[in-house]
């Protein structure tokens, strides 16, 4: 690269990871599909409630939750007690080129990066930076010759 072309975290020096949903589930292409799935969820008790949930290490139906800044809350109680309405699906685009809408709710995404959601407006730009080239694969190396012999001869039958 040009010693003349600025690093991107020189131009944008504050970054933060995506979202980490931990679930499939809270995205869909369409919005329609996600408030079908809450229907589900929100109408199912129990141990159903909990499987169709799909509880992660860091989030369950036994656990509440803030409201996302900037986002109507309908509930941040326990899923398990109190579900509340479907929240209105926000766009959120997932990953290159994959732009989908999602459930805004707290309590349904491992690691919903608040600070995202706490300067998201209309005139928003995100940028996304691929990880740091990989370096080409180094060849594994070869035993020494003299190991490579003594392996061999370990290995031989005794006669």
């Amino acid at each position: 690269m040009s010693d003349d072309v600025p690093l991107l975290d020189e131009l944008m020096p504050w970054a933060v990871s995506g979202l980490r949903l931990g679930r499939a589930w809270v995205a869909a292409p369409d919005p329609a599909a996600l408030r079908a799935r809450w229907a589900v969820l929100a109408g199912a008790e129990g141990a159903e409630r909990e499987r169709l949930f799909r509880p992660s290490r860091v989030r369950s139906t036994a656990l509440g939750a803030a409201a996302l800044p900037g986002q109507r809350a309908t509930s941040t109680a326990r899923f398990e007690d109190a579900p509340g309405p479907c929240p209105e699906p926000v766009r959120a685009l997932l990953a290159p080129f994959d732009e989908q809408w999602l459930l805004p709710d707290q309590r349904l995404i491992d690691a919903a990066r608040p600070e995202l959601w706490r300067v998201l407006d209309g005139q928003q730009l995100f940028v996304l930076e691929g990880p740091e080239p990989v370096p080409a694969a180094v060849p594994a190396a070869a035993p020494a010759p003299d190991a490579a012999a003594s392996a061999s001869d370990a290995a031989a039958p005794a006669p």
